[in-house]
């Protein structure tokens, strides 16, 4: 879909993927997980804010 439609330079991210969420508890984590990530962002490793130079 990303190259058909002009994101040449698309690429997955290494450390991410995918799965079937299963009913054993794992859409909840995961609704937790959603729920709760944007709270950690000022922490993040990965925010820009946080970066010292």
């Amino acid at each position: 879909w990303c190259r058909q439609n002009g994101f040449d330079d698309f690429g997955w991210q290494p450390r991410f993927y995918e799965h079937i969420i299963r009913p054993d508890g794992s859409l909840d984590r995961i609704r937790r997980y959603i729920h709760n990530n944007p709270a950690k962002w000022s922490a993040d490793r990965d925010n820009p804010a946080g970066l010292r130079m």
